[in-house]
């Protein structure tokens, strides 16, 4: 899987969830956990506002779009 496909779907998985686990992250986006972890620094490096907290996992800390560059990545692939 492309990587701006899968930053796309991190982000829609964020927002449909109220924190996910890492773990659980990866297993839906069938990668592992260092990729997912280079996957939200580079998220959070353009701008989304992500937050961790123990015992209830990641989510976005108010509502986000993906970052214009992203966007025009995943758009042009389609």
């Amino acid at each position: 899987m492309r990587r701006a496909k899968r930053l796309f779907q991190i982000m829609q998985l964020l927002r449909r969830d109220r924190g996910s686990s890492i773990t659980h992250l990866a297993a839906e986006l069938k990668v592992t956990k260092g990729t997912l972890y280079r996957d939200v620094a580079y998220l959070l490096a353009a701008g989304v506002p992500i937050e961790c907290e123990t015992g209830v996992g990641y989510r976005l800390s108010q509502p986000s779009s993906l970052p214009p560059e992203i966007a025009y990545r995943v758009a042009k692939r389609r």
